[in-house]
């Protein structure tokens, strides 16, 4: 019996939190073309992407360039094509050559080969074991200069009253017993100004933290324990990751662990390894968590001079 075939469209419709100009950077970033290049997508009221496809190929498209922003219909193709209208031979001669290509990547990033010649990147997705030190060692880092541009520039210009902290961190080492340790930190986290204050310093090291992975990811591809660890994130929409890219990433990552791992406690923290562990059955072979998914950025190792 003959396989049904299926037609992939472009109605001009977008994802939630998307913007045409978006997209637009988003697909010239992909295959490698101006940004005025897919204007006459946005033009149209109706482009044919694939004309003709299998329901698996067509779905593969419809995932691909949702991730870029861009709602993808699939409708079943009429046997006398009539319901089908042209579109220009240069672009859909390079969405079939892209979607090669990209079949291409996956199969040698999964088989471990060596991709196609006319493909910029060569990458190996990251082990999660090296990722997991390389993240845990950033943190730290991030911990050292939130420590110092409190000690030594807000609170010497009034900005941050660290004497209270300070004071607790006194009290506890002077403490001789966990029942008095246990007092002391709940009669200070029981005044609202103290509480008040350490939430300041939380919400100041979380952006001390989105700067850092923002600005170094952004301009080397990879932070200071990404380099120690030899891996770099990329991006999936942009032959550089964008600075919105790499910030928001990290923003995705303190959210849910400040929303799983406070407000749910141990079943949150749970579901937290659950999203960094889901990267083990990423059926595309890139390895990505829902962070990774969310801000389409991959984390791997560049094989293109091994």
């Amino acid at each position: 019996m003959e396989q049904s075939k299926y037609q992939a469209l472009f109605y001009g419709e977008l994802k939630a939190g998307h913007s045409q100009e978006m997209a637009m950077r988003a697909l010239a970033g992909a295959y490698q073309k101006d940004d005025n290049f897919f204007e006459s997508w946005f033009s149209n009221d109706k482009t044919v992407v694939k004309r003709e496809a299998t329901l698996e190929e067509a779905e593969y498209i419809r995932d691909y360039l949702g991730d870029l922003g861009l709602v993808i219909q699939i409708e079943p193709l009429n046997q006398d094509g009539q319901t089908i209208r042209d579109v220009e031979k240069e672009t859909e001669q390079l969405l079939e050559d892209a979607f090669q290509q990209i079949q291409q990547t996956l199969k040698d990033v999964q088989e471990g080969t060596e991709a196609p010649k006319k493909i910029v990147l060569h990458v190996q997705p990251a082990p999660m074991a090296k990722r997991v030190m390389a993240y845990l060692l950033d943190l730290i880092i991030c911990m050292i200069i939130a420590n110092l541009l409190l000690e030594l520039v807000l609170a010497p210009l009034g900005l941050f009253n660290t004497v209270p902290i300070h004071e607790l961190s006194l009290a506890v080492n002077a403490a001789t017993t966990q029942e008095d340790i246990k007092n002391i930190v709940d009669t200070y986290m029981g005044n609202e100004e103290f509480a008040n204050l350490i939430m300041q310093m939380m919400f100041f090291v979380f952006a001390v933290q989105v700067l850092y992975f923002g600005l170094m990811d952004s301009k080397y591809n990879a932070t200071l324990g990404k380099k120690l660890f030899r891996i770099k994130v990329y991006s999936l929409i942009s032959p550089q990751i964008l600075v919105r890219q790499a910030a928001l990433r990290q923003v995705f990552i303190i959210v849910a662990f400040f929303i799983l791992a406070t407000l749910l406690g141990g079943i949150g923290l749970l579901v937290l390894l659950g999203i960094f562990i889901m990267s083990a059955y990423d059926k595309r072979g890139l390895k990505q968590t829902l962070f990774d998914r969310l801000t389409a950025t991959v984390v791997g190792i560049d094989q293109s001079k091994q």
